[in-house]
C-alpha cells in the first residue's frame, strides 16, 4: 500500500498522531508498515512557512519541524520524498481553478500522477473531489 500524506497529515503522523483520524492513522501505520509513505517535496518548504513564517494554531513548533526534517532526511525512513517534476504540469493547470493554493494543487497533481489516495484532513481539496481523499 502506498499513500500520499499532505504536509499536515505527515506532520501530525510523525509528531501528534492523535491529530489524526483513526482511519488515517491506520492506513498511514499500515503503509509505513507495508509499503511506503509518500510525501511531496513541496512539504519541506510548506514546514519551514508553517515553522519560521506563521503564528497561532497554524504554525508548527520548531521542535516539531525538526522531528519531521530528521524523518525525512533519515536514509532508512520509509517515507519517501516525491520530486516536483514537469509530469505534474498537466494535472496542475487543470487543478489551478478548482484549488486556491498552488501547493494545495501541486500535492493533489502529485497523488493524481502517481495514482494513490491522499491523506488530509484539507476540505478544500476533498471537497473538490478529483482525488481520492483519506481521512
Amino acid at each position: 500500500m502506498k499513500l500520499l500524506a499532505d504536509t499536515q497529515a505527515i506532520y501530525w503522523y510523525l509528531a501528534k498522531p492523535a491529530k489524526l483520524s483513526d482511519k488515517a492513522l491506520r492506513l498511514l501505520t499500515k503503509a509505513e508498515a507495508d509499503g511506503i509513505i509518500i510525501a511531496s517535496a513541496l512539504t519541506i518548504p510548506e514546514l519551514w512557512m508553517a515553522t519560521t513564517r506563521k503564528s497561532g494554531r497554524r504554525a508548527i513548533p520548531r521542535e516539531g519541524y525538526l522531528a519531521v526534517q530528521a524523518a525525512l532526511l533519515d536514509p532508512a525512513s520509509t517515507i519517501a520524498i516525491e520530486p516536483v517534476t514537469p509530469a505534474l504540469w498537466g494535472h496542475f493547470e487543470d487543478l489551478s481553478s478548482q484549488l486556491n493554493d498552488p501547493f494545495d494543487a501541486l500535492i493533489v497533481a502529485t497523488a493524481l500522477n502517481l495514482g494513490v489516495s491522499l491523506v488530509t484532513a484539507d476540505q478544500s481539496i476533498t471537497a473538490a473531489g478529483v482525488v481520492d481523499v483519506i481521512w
